[in-house]
């Protein structure tokens, strides 16, 4: 396997210059990513967005050929080094990404400047399985099993598995004669290990946790991830990059779509623009929406279809007035308030360094290149559904982060979370020399919901983010739950006896609190956090009688035809914290599009029957 690595060591000196010359040397790259396709004036289907619903899409529908299918991405051709699972943190704030920064929260993002937590999306080929976490899971069941309550009897969990498995290329599944399928994606599991990772594990068996998932929920393991002995592959890499000489499949990149133009209640057309140049490109069939829950709900409302209040505020005409457009933003919040130190451990004991011995071991398909640095996760329920109507599966997830927030200095992770110079030099820098990791929480079925919307009618203007977090009176009380249960797992013998200490070094706005006390962690919750770029809800989809879906089961987008939408904006709520959901999304509205009826599985007794689900 080439090496993309050799060009990355660097010396002390260049240490706090490197994100600029990176953010330089990528600007640079991403133009040379950028095609010079031309296009037809028509295509039987239109599809915006590379994403894994979108890659999915456009590998399916070009396979008749006598279908004509157009792939439109606003940004260029990802990086070769996006293959590489620990590079992943280089990418945010670059060309290759949309980066996004909330409005001031109330009750969140207190250890941000101004109180707006920033994230960021992948804007490339793939999209962002390009900069995810990598870990693929499936969700609860009865996640979607909820669904029904909204007319969405078509999308539970018995139902969508099959698409799930169409997927899904577990490798000890198949023998050597079954390589090359380009219409699934691989999935191993992490193959970074150190003794922390082992160490977490034997603490999880003290306090009695399961290693193996169950349809009850409960787990702490080590995840499964979208790669292949160590390198990472994106949706476009997995389902759009081995079939795309097909004769009727044009991809072109750094092509904006501006607007979806609507004639009779029909999407006829796109307006796209590219380095200057216009032009409108006509479906024959469908126009299919694949981006996400900000960019979606954004083209919908700059092309009149959004709120009647917001559309007329910015002089946009409204073609069909859907007041749930932008509305029911879920979006899943983190907590990195539970940081752990090593006595007497070196870095390099524990793989942490981004150097020339991990470059190394990267050759074989491990080390600390081969992980995204999420090496152990599990889900559990946060015991607070008295209040709430919520159910009682899980709505936690713990992640073990072995990264380390102070590796290199912690320039990468000021970068990547936007923490403020105050509460990194208070809480972090004391750390800067010692191998640390992190018990990360998340709230991952928040029930606050926010709001996007446009700011102008112009396609370059930022969008308004609100996820109002915390809003919703459980959700602290959830999250501190959680940390409440990673603080006990860091306290178990198992991490004790290799040295494991928390950091005693006092969040700034938190002073007033006993260190660890309930109180404390509470307001850690609110200080130490990002959002998973992991969001769902704006384009909602339900019955078309109900007054704020978007979108009606089979994706329609409602009132005008010929317009659908597969991206995770349409989900009434996240399953999972993983890119897994908008694969299936990506497969089942293929099923729509076709009158295809997903395969029966049967038990082949020549494979190994996997207990856990994915």
């Amino acid at each position: 396997m080439a090496n993309p690595l050799s060009a990355l060591l660097v010396t002390p000196f260049l240490l706090k210059l490197l994100p600029f010359l990176v953010k330089l040397y990528f600007k640079t790259e991403a133009e040379l990513g950028c095609t010079d396709e031309t296009w037809e004036p028509a295509y039987d289907y239109i599809i915006v967005g590379s994403g894994p619903a979108g890659s999915v899409l456009a590998n399916r529908l070009s396979e008749d050929p006598h279908r004509s299918v157009l792939l439109i991405e606003s940004g260029p051709t990802f990086h070769k080094l996006a293959e590489v699972p620990g590079l992943e943190i280089l990418f945010p704030g670059t060309a290759y990404t949309d980066s996004y920064k909330t409005v001031s929260q109330e009750k969140s993002c207190f250890g941000m400047p101004k109180r707006q937590c920033q994230f960021s999306f992948g804007r490339g080929l793939g999209g962002s399985t390009n900069i995810d976490t990598g870990i693929y899971t499936r969700g609860s069941p009865q996640e979607y099993d909820s669904w029904t309550k909204l007319g969405l009897r078509n999308w539970r969990y018995e139902l969508n598995v099959p698409y799930f498995q169409m997927i899904e290329k577990k490798r000890s599944y198949y023998d050597a004669t079954h390589h090359g399928s380009p219409a699934v994606i691989p999935i191993e599991p992490d193959p970074f290990e150190n003794l922390v990772t082992r160490t977490v594990k034997s603490g999880a068996k003290e306090l009695n946790i399961p290693s193996d998932a169950s349809y009850s929920g409960t787990y702490l393991s080590t995840p499964k991830m979208i790669q292949k002995d160590g390198s990472r592959f994106s949706a476009y890499r997995s389902y759009v990059e081995p079939i795309k000489s097909r004769p009727n499949l044009r991809i072109v990149t750094c092509t904006q779509v501006k607007k979806i133009n609507v004639f009779n209640y029909r999407a006829v057309s796109v307006t796209v623009e590219r380095r200057g140049f216009v032009d409108t490109i006509h479906a024959n069939k469908e126009i299919i929406i694949s981006g996400d829950p900000i960019s979606t709900p954004k083209l919908l409302m700059l092309s009149g279809i959004g709120p009647k209040k917001i559309l007329e505020k910015h002089d946009i005409s409204p073609v069909m007035p859907l007041e749930g457009v932008g509305e029911n933003l879920v979006s899943p919040i983190c907590t990195f308030a539970l940081n752990y130190a090593l006595k007497d451990k070196k870095a390099s004991e524990l793989y942490q360094d981004f150097d020339l011995d991990n470059i190394m071991r990267y050759e074989n398909g491990t080390g600390r290149f081969a992980t995204t640095g999420f090496d152990i996760i599990g889900q559990f329920p946060s015991q607070v559904y008295g209040y709430n109507e919520s159910g009682h599966w899980p709505d936690l997830q713990l992640m073990l982060y072995t990264g380390g927030l102070v590796t290199k200095d912690g320039v990468w992770a000021q970068r990547k979370y936007g923490i403020d110079h105050r509460t990194w030099k208070t809480v972090f820098h004391p750390y800067i020399n010692s191998p640390s990791f992190t018990l990360m929480v998340c709230l991952a079925r928040p029930l606050s919901r926010g709001v996007v919307e446009i700011t102008s009618s112009h396609h370059s203007s930022p969008m308004m983010i609100n996820p109002r977090y915390n809003d919703h009176p459980t959700d602290l009380q959830s999250i501190t739950n959680g940390l409440k249960l990673a603080l006990k797992l860091g306290n178990t013998q198992a991490l004790r006896a290799i040295g494991s200490h928390i950091y005693r070094s006092i969040v700034p706005s938190c002073r007033e609190y006993a260190i660890y006390g309930d109180p404390y962690l509470a307001c850690a919750a609110q200080t130490l956090v990002f959002p998973s770029t992991y969001m769902a809800g704006t384009c909602r989809m339900g019955h078309p009688e109900d007054p704020m879906s978007v979108v009606n089961p089979q994706l329609q987008v409602k009132g005008v035809y010929g317009l659908r939408i597969a991206d995770s904006s349409v989900l009434p709520t996240r399953p999972a914290l993983s890119s897994a959901p908008e694969y299936m999304i990506g497969e089942k509205l293929f099923g729509y599009l076709t009158n295809r009826k997903p395969p029966i599985y049967t038990i082949d007794a020549t494979r190994p029957i996997v207990s856990r689900p994915y």
